[in-house]
């Protein structure tokens, strides 16, 4: 079953840098005495799979030292290509004890909660990923729920297109990382042999 099964309207359109400078301040914004968010630098650029988006490079700042990453936005959609979620090794960083969940949430509610974060942040894509076939992975030493929704094209799963949500045991987003690999002519389906026949030959 895909995400959903039509398209979504895009979070933006005609997505600008000072758009993007906005939207990571909100986005970003901490609440531990003495860090600040630095936005370092944001320009356009290719990502590892050659697509354009904007890049976000931005620090928590506090006062021996820091920690850099980055976001990542589609410059068409402003919708979020890459996240990874960096406060919990801050916390780590700074010597803050990480507060005790006491309501963990389950894999269903991770699942919906990871669903919930995709239309928010990424609704465009989401008529062309499935919902996963198989649970999703759990990391009990981090608490985290691992999802992969998978790309499909006339119905066939797109291998190596994907994206990836990481969800912590209290519901909070910790990676979110889309691949979307451009691909302008997809092979026609009509002349597909049969599994048996396959098998045969």
């Amino acid at each position: 079953y895909l995400i959903t099964e039509a398209s979504l309207r895009p979070k933006h359109e005609d997505f600008t840098v000072d758009q993007a400078r906005a939207f990571a301040e909100e986005f970003l914004a901490i609440d531990l005495d003495g860090v600040t968010l630095e936005i370092q630098l944001i320009d356009e650029r290719k990502n590892d799979h050659g697509k354009e988006v904007i890049n976000i490079q931005y620090m928590y700042e506090y006062e021996d030292g820091g920690i850099v990453t980055s976001l990542q936005l589609d410059p068409e959609t402003g919708e979020i290509t890459h996240y990874n979620d960096i406060k919990s090794h801050l916390m780590e960083e700074l010597g803050i004890d990480a507060p005790e969940n006491k309501d963990t949430i389950s894999e269903t509610e991770a699942l919906e909660q990871a669903v919930h974060y995709l239309e928010q942040y990424t609704p465009s894509i989401l008529h062309q990923d499935a919902l996963p076939a198989n649970d999703g992975r759990v990391d009990e030493e981090q608490d985290v729920y691992y999802f992969t929704f998978q790309r499909h094209v006339n119905g066939i799963p797109v291998i190596g297109d994907s994206i990836t949500v990481l969800i912590a045991a209290d519901g909070t987003l910790q990676l979110l990382d889309v691949t979307n690999l451009e691909i302008d002519h997809w092979p026609s389906i009509d002349d597909v042999i049969s599994k048996e026949q396959a098998t045969d030959k």
